[in-house]
């Protein structure tokens, strides 16, 4: 979420998601609770917590099957210029063609053969 969002709009966006778990900041933690009340099973707020804070002590993370041309990992939210704000659902392989098509028009650094 963009953190100069109002309450009232992280709240829609919360509905309109159907988050379940939040990862935040220290500056935007309050605002982000309050407007998601009972939505969110979990929220982390990193400067708080780390990383190291997702892993269970002891419990293997579960195999996962995904489908990378279908199966939604992000949904960034539109500016909402000419209206409200809409989610736009990137899979996958979405993710992966952008890393490859940054990796081929970043020059290597130096060193790097």
């Amino acid at each position: 979420m963009n953190p100069a969002l109002t309450t009232a709009e992280m709240a829609r966006q919360l509905d309109d998601s159907q988050a379940s778990v939040a990862f935040t900041v220290p500056e935007v933690a309050s605002r982000l609770c309050h407007a998601a009340g009972e939505r969110l099973r979990k929220t982390f707020c990193f400067g708080e917590e780390s990383f190291d804070s997702l892993a269970t002590d002891g419990v293997e993370a579960p195999g996962v099957k995904i489908a990378p041309g279908e199966d939604v990992v992000a949904l960034p939210y539109s500016s909402g210029t000419t209206g409200v704000p809409k989610g736009v659902m990137l899979t996958h392989r979405n993710l992966v063609a952008n890393l490859l098509q940054m990796h081929r028009s970043t020059p290597p650094a130096t060193g790097t053969p």
